[in-house]
């Protein structure tokens, strides 16, 4: 079973993705804060993060940063799930590390296929 860490804020969102997912066989953590996705990383040890943008205190793209910028996280792919959309959010997100940025709303088959393909299970 892959673990997942949902990095997201949205009540709404994070109880739909943990249906969701879990039915397709995923364990999921979830972390509402930026400042404990580090922590929870590294208790975690998650096989895919799923990181929003808009979080308190510490925002996704900087998240994303830590995490690819330490030798023993940044192997783990990181998926920007948000509803930032602009060409620049976007670049941005990929200049900090991000594996793959996805926008809201989202298809949940569109989901889980970016998931499978960042797990390598294509």
């Amino acid at each position: 079973m892959s673990t997942i860490l949902l990095v997201e804020d949205e009540p709404s969102v994070i109880e739909l993705m943990n249906i969701y997912l879990s039915r397709r066989g995923y364990e999921i953590f979830n972390v509402a804060d930026g400042t404990e996705v580090m922590n929870q990383v590294r208790v975690v040890k998650p096989d895919i993060i799923i990181l929003d943008i808009m979080l308190p205190k510490l925002n996704g793209f900087e998240v994303c940063g830590l995490i690819k910028s330490d030798p023993a996280l940044k192997h783990i792919p990181v998926m920007i799930l948000s509803a930032l959309v602009q060409k620049s959010e976007i670049e941005m997100g990929i200049r900090m590390g991000a594996d793959l940025y996805m926008t809201k709303p989202f298809q949940n088959t569109e989901l889980l296929a970016n998931i499978e393909k960042l797990l390598g299970k294509r």
